[in-house]
């Protein structure tokens, strides 16, 4: 279970990630920001011996204060559906979980790409 400041929840996300096989794990997530919006991140990563991971995904968004827009990921729209994938660094401390990552996010409605990154702290279990 962890935090993540930008990356796939956008903002300010709390997830959960479990393994279902040694490096395969699935992601769920709920992010929202100051702006009033939510953000759901659905993402299979698969981690690497050496602490790598590599994942993809959605990121589905729902504005409710739909005037506040501005980031041209979202087309122009109130909700909808982003692809994302996840390149990153995941690293457990004992209990400790620390993740920097890098997360494009693609938009198949206007077909407009977005490089993003996060940061990731939690707790093992």
């Amino acid at each position: 279970m962890f935090l993540e400041i930008a990356g796939n929840g956008l903002f300010l996300s709390l997830n959960y990630e479990r393994y279902i096989s040694d490096n395969l794990s699935f992601r769920v997530g709920w992010g929202n920001d100051i702006f009033r919006s939510t953000y759901i991140p659905l993402l299979f990563n698969y981690t690497f011996e050496k602490h790598w991971e590599l994942g993809i995904g959605i990121v589905t968004y729902n504005f409710y204060n739909y005037t506040r827009l501005t980031a041209k990921i979202f087309a122009s729209k109130e909700s909808g559906v982003l692809i994302t994938s996840v390149v990153g660094y995941k690293k457990i401390f004992n209990w400790f979980l620390l993740k920097v990552s890098l997360t494009p996010f693609y938009n198949p409605n206007d077909s407009i790409f977005q490089l993003y990154g996060g940061l990731s702290l939690g707790y093992a279990f």
